[in-house]
């Protein structure tokens, strides 16, 4: 028996390990991500739209998910804090801002700089979005190593970071329908909101799930966050969604 599993070929353990990923983690993030449910094709596919996220808080992103004990009363404390009613109303409300894109065109300034600009020039670019002061503008060079290991673990740089928001999107009408404020079926079509401006944005998963890193980590960056700028836990999730045999992203359309 490998390291990485019960005697598995080696060209399979690299497709799913990546540098700084191990195939101890790489089982746990599975148990964690998959559960093998039978789940019908469009639901899985609404919860493609908020894997990341789910599978950040230890949801399986194959069935729709249920809240019990502690981590009800930990969900339901910061959705009454955040938002007060639990109504679809103030989902629907709430989940239309995001679509709209609340963090959308700063995002995609600041990435459009990193495209565009050289490394010594970020800052400086940066300066001219205003808001932000001179501590934040230097540790905009640690996006090089955000934009490095998302290449390590093969997972595009989109010119469009929307991801961000819509990923939150998608997660908040599956934290509604996990604490029983509201069902699949009453928020299928806010759902194919999200899904609809994605596919309009993205040529699949991977790109999605890129702007989402991305656009995670100069959130983090512009709130004074630097430690979340890398942190490994999405990064890890999302590479274990594009390349598991497991993964329901690997069969079922993004578009």
């Amino acid at each position: 028996m490998g390291l990485f599993g019960f005697g598995r070929k080696k060209a399979e353990i690299r497709e799913e390990c990546p540098p700084y990923l191990t195939g101890k983690e790489v089982r746990k993030l599975k148990q964690s991500l998959f559960s093998g449910e039978e789940t019908p094709e469009r639901v899985c596919r609404m919860l493609g739209f908020a894997a990341p996220l789910l599978g950040k808080e230890n949801q399986p992103i194959d069935t729709l998910p249920q809240y019990r004990g502690k981590e009800e009363e930990r969900l339901a404390a910061m959705y009454a804090s955040s938002w007060g009613d639990p109504s679809y109303e103030t989902l629907a409300e709430q989940v239309g801002r995001l679509v709209e894109g609340d963090q959308e065109e700063f995002l995609n300034q600041v990435n459009r700089i990193l495209r565009v600009y050289p490394k010594n020039e970020w800052a400086g670019q940066a300066s001219r979005l205003g808001g932000l002061d001179s501590s934040t503008l230097d540790k905009l060079e640690r996006a090089e190593e955000t934009l490095g290991m998302m290449a390590i673990y093969e997972i595009p740089h989109p010119e469009s970071l929307a991801a961000f928001d819509l990923v939150r999107a998608a997660n908040l009408v599956f934290v509604s329908i996990g604490l029983g404020y509201t069902r699949f079926s009453q928020d299928e079509g806010l759902l194919e909101q999200i899904a609809e401006k994605a596919a309009g944005i993205y040529s699949g998963w991977a790109e999605y799930y890129g702007g989402y890193l991305l656009g995670r980590g100069l959130w983090a960056w512009s709130q004074g966050k630097y430690l979340l700028m890398n942190a490994p836990a999405v990064r890890n999730t999302c590479r274990v969604l594009l390349k598991a045999e497991e993964s329901p992203m690997n069969h079922i359309p993004f578009k």
